[in-house]
Parts: structure tokens; sequence; C-alpha cells
């Protein structure tokens, strides 16, 4: 439910509650509360006067807030980034910085978020789908085998190290086959400091957990049961992995962000709006543009469901030595398991969904066998494929995507496993009795080169 939902929902109860207690109080309804009214209306006016205050200082505050963290967590790419295409989700990917070592050994905890060049803690991509406001994350585990551009097989974590933001960009994107559009970066300092700004996170710590390492400055001791997490103890439960791994701590660092979606849609964060805004400047930064802060803020506050789809990447610990080095452990990918959250989670793939689907798919393109490649891709999604043949013209630049029913949901089906393959197919309306199928999909040029 939404900031708004709530305001509105409890309006509306005073409001009956105030018409209710006229009915039985007063016998005809209409005198009743217009008795109630006179009688009351004093009282009235101070509890609408206050109510005016509370919106405009909810509004003001909310306004300031977003206003300081658009002037102060920008931090411009060094190189262009994908932009999000029509239909496709808008990929963002999160990460939560290691403490940096010095030349000593030892953990140096305030080194600046920006010119940090640390690995990564954490890594998760935000995936949401604006169409419908549903959002899901990806956790991707830091020990992740997979190839960084320019350094070669290394863990997912490292790529930041080398390169910033951009190169764990790049990784993600080679390792997911997909594009990532945003970052938002933070440490440790910023999660600690912005669980203080909200009053706390409400928690049930699974189990007793204490550890020390004097070379990291940290101490974990956690007592099992419900409480308040302040800022500390957050990250002690965040950073806490002596049993069960990375794969064990993944799972308790998303269950927090449950806890944490479900703090931050409260009421109550209304008036911590400034406080919490002053923290984000201070250790988050992104390259979304100010517009796109804006338009993504709002896309935001539409998502009423907090119950987010979380996965993680699935696959299996394994010692690997590559060019004749030692033999290190990683987490291999499960090469299936991960292309079937990508489809379901990132592409919105539904398998189920799109067997109800029939396509017909013509080879326009001019290269042989371009029609059958697609159509075996279309299959692979699910779709009904009825027929394979060439189109009437060859030379066709542009994929298109023609509807033949007037239900755009089946085209959007299509459109959304096309454009894994095609960077801007085009859609296209034919409705027409007894259609040889749902869809007709004509393979161009675009589909030749992409595939190459």
């Amino acid at each position: 439910m939404t900031l708004f939902n709530q305001v509105t929902t409890g309006a509306g109860s005073v409001v009956r509650r105030l018409r209710e207690g006229g009915r039985i109080r007063h016998g005809p309804p209409q005198l009743a509360v217009g008795a109630w009214l006179k009688q009351n209306r004093r009282a009235l006016g101070i509890g609408l006067l206050a109510l005016a205050v509370l919106a405009a200082y909810m509004v003001y505050s909310v306004t300031t807030a977003l206003w300081t963290v658009i002037q102060g967590v920008q931090t411009p790419m060094s190189e262009p980034v994908p932009v999000p295409r029509p239909g496709e989700n808008i990929n963002v990917l999160f990460l939560g910085l290691d403490a940096v070592v010095d030349s000593t050994g030892r953990v140096n905890l305030d080194a600046p978020l920006r010119s940090s060049r640390s690995r990564t803690d954490t890594m998760m991509l935000i995936t949401v789908d604006p169409a419908t406001n549903e959002a899901a994350l990806i956790s991707i585990p830091r020990d992740s085998r997979c190839l960084i551009p320019g350094r070669g097989w290394e863990k997912a974590a490292h790529a930041h190290a080398y390169g910033g933001p951009t190169l764990a960009m790049k990784t993600v994107e080679l390792m997911l086959g997909i594009d990532v559009h945003y970052y938002v970066r933070t440490n440790y300092h910023g999660v600690e400091a912005i669980v203080n700004a909200l009053g706390g996170v409400a928690l049930e710590v699974e189990k007793r957990m204490y550890y020390e390492d004097p070379y990291q400055d940290l101490l974990i001791d956690l007592e099992p049961g419900v409480q308040v997490l302040d800022g500390d103890k957050s990250l002690q439960y965040l950073r806490y992995r002596n049993e069960g791994g990375d794969i064990a701590r993944i799972a308790r660092q998303q269950k927090f962000i449950s806890a944490l979606v479900d703090k931050v849609t409260t009421f109550s964060t209304v008036f911590r709006a400034n406080a919490l805004a002053k923290e984000a400047v201070k250790y988050i930064d992104t390259n979304m543009s100010t517009s796109e802060i804006l338009e993504y803020g709002v896309l935001a506050a539409r998502i009423t469901d907090p119950n987010i789809v979380m996965e993680t990447l699935p696959g299996r610990v394994q010692n690997v030595s590559d060019n004749g080095g030692p033999a290190l452990s990683y987490w291999v990918l499960d090469e299936a398991g991960t292309g079937d959250i990508v489809d379901r989670l990132v592409w919105r793939i539904d398998k189920e969904a799109n067997a109800q689907i029939t396509v017909r798919v013509l080879n326009g393109s001019g290269q042989a066998g371009e029609a059958a490649r697609m159509a075996e891709r279309l299959a692979a999604d699910g779709f009904e494929v009825v027929d394979i043949a060439n189109a009437p013209e060859t030379g066709h630049e542009t994929t298109q995507i023609i509807s033949h029913i007037g239900d755009q949901a089946v085209s959007d089906a299509v459109a959304r496993s096309v454009m894994r393959y095609v960077d801007e197919p085009e859609a296209l309306r034919d409705v027409i009795d007894d259609p040889p199928a749902d869809v007709t999909v004509i393979v161009g040029r675009d589909f030749s080169v992409a595939s190459r």
C-alpha cells in the first residue's frame, strides 16, 4: 500500500465513523450530520486546517528531500551506456562496496566512495517493468566466475576494483546477456547511516551470530529474536557469513531488503525524508540524470506491492585453474538456471502463457535460414510456431511484428522475445478474419547482423 493510499484510507474511515455515529445518535442521517457539523464546526475547522498543514509539510518534506538527493548523488559516466528501449525493463546494478585494504593490510573504512576501487561485497540487479510497475531483484554471488572485459575469467566482485562501475556494468551485461542502464553504489557507511536515518529496521535474527576479525576491525555480536536493528547491527547482520558462506549471506541480505522496503513504505518515513536524503547524498552515487531520478522516483512510488521477487543466480562451488595458474574457488553458474531467471524476471518470458499464442515466421532478410533460426528461438520461449516460410518481399532492413488479433498483450509477448535478438523491431497491426496466426514475424536484416 502506498503512502497516499494509507492517508486516503484513514481519512475515509474517519468520515465513515462520523456518518455512522450520526445515524446511531440522532435518527435521520441528514439532520444528524447537519446538527453535528453546526455544533462542532470550530473543531472541524481546526481539524481540516491541521490536515492541510500536515499535507503541505509532507509535500515540502518529500520535495526537499528529493531535490537534495538529485543535487548530490549524480556521477556522470565516462562512457555512454544503453538507454532503455520501449517495452524493455529498466535494469539497475546495485553495488555495495567492500572495505578498502591499504598497503599494510589494514582495512580503511573511510575511503571516499566515488574514488574507491575496492571490490564489491554485494552485487544485485534490480529490474523494473515500467508498464506493470513490478520489480524483481537478482543477487549475483561475489565469487561468480565470469568474463571481465580486458581481464579474462575472474570473480564478479573484482570487476569494480579493476574499472569502477563502468566495468562492473559491462561484466554483468556480458554475464547475463542484457543491457544494464544504470548503477547505484554505496558502502558500509552508507548502509549504516541510512538505516539510522530511518530509525532502524525491524527484523528477526534467526540465530546467534558471533564473529571477530581484528584486521577488518569487525565484531559481529547478535542475539537471536525479533528486534529493531540500528545501522551498526544491520551491518553486522549483513556481513555475517561464518556458516553457509556467501549464498547463506545473500539469503539474509534479501530478507533484510524486504524488511527495509517495508520500513521505507511506512507513513512515518515521510517525517524522516530530509534526514534520509542528507545521508543518501554522502554515501550513494549513481549515473542517473536529474530527469531520470525524477522519473524513476515516480515509478518507484507506483510499486504498490512491496513483496519484490528475489532470486539468486544458481550454481555450485568449484575449484578452477585458468591458464595454468593455481586452482581458485569459484561460484560456477548453472547456465540453464541463470538463463531461466533472466528470461522470467528481466525479459518477462512466460512460457506457459506463450503456449497459447500462435506465430508465423517469414524470412524477409534475404539470408537463407533466418526464419528457421528465429522460429527455433520463439519455440524455445513457448510459442506455437505454425508456419515457417519466405516473405513475399525480401530486403527488409527491420524485423516486423504484425498482430492479427486485437489483444495487445499477445503482440507484446512476442515483442519481448524478439527484442532479445533485435534492437528495435517494428510493431504493426493488421487485424483480419481467420488469420494464419495470432502474430506474424517478418525477419529483417537486423536479426542477421545481431546474430553474427
